[in-house]
């Protein structure tokens, strides 16, 4: 079972644990290390039900993740680290430094989040318990995905256990009060994001 892409380099000042959206996998962050200084070393997460774990069950509550996760992780945060998420992989990643404050862990140097509300804020929703076609349409609308993949259907239906059970662990998420987390919070939203909490969102430059 392996959770990342590499073996995290011992040279890197860095490491940034990135955590992929709802159905999606470490392809995402494919490009990021041509954007990103040499001293980060950016290292996906590969969640079981995608991509080289296609054939592998996806897990479909948060606990359960953010355990088998954090458990992954374990031996690689010996050196600063950051954890990266979007959407699903937001509410991971934080629900990941919560449990290494709880255990007394080492701490993340910033917990950078994107694409979801805050875990107090997130809004119920039932997305996950919708037949098939409802709720492929019902993703698509939210543009979680692209038009031309929506006209592939046999890709879909081979993607769909994984972002049923995404739903699934978001849709059945419980935020439980806790400690407050003593590392830095950068949030990223999308001004047209129709999840993001727009009146927070500042103007980017022009």
């Amino acid at each position: 079972m392996t959770w990342l892409t590499h073996r995290p380099r011992r040279s890197a000042r860095v490491r940034l644990f990135c955590l992929p959206h709802s159905g999606g996998g470490t392809s995402a962050f494919r490009d990021w290390p041509d954007d990103l200084p040499g001293w980060i070393d950016v290292v996906p997460v590969a969640l079981p039900g995608r991509e080289e774990r296609l054939d592998e069950p996806s897990l479909q509550s948060m606990t359960e993740l953010a355990a088998a996760v954090g458990d992954a992780l374990r031996p690689h945060l010996d050196r600063p680290f950051a954890l990266f998420g979007h959407s699903m992989g937001a509410l991971l990643a934080y629900e990941i430094a919560l449990r290494q404050l709880r255990a007394d862990g080492p701490a993340p140097v910033a917990l950078l989040v994107a694409g979801i509300a805050p875990p107090h804020r997130l809004p119920p929703s039932d997305l996950h318990t919708l037949p098939d076609d409802a709720f492929l349409d019902a993703l698509a609308s939210l543009g979680g995905i692209p038009d031309r993949l929506r006209q592939e259907d046999d890709l879909l239906r081979g993607a769909l256990p994984a972002m049923r059970a995404d739903t699934t662990v978001v849709g059945t998420y419980r935020h439980r009060a806790g400690p407050l987390l003593d590392c830095p919070l950068v949030a990223f939203c999308g001004a047209d994001d129709p999840l993001g909490p727009r009146p927070t969102c500042p103007p980017g430059p022009t």
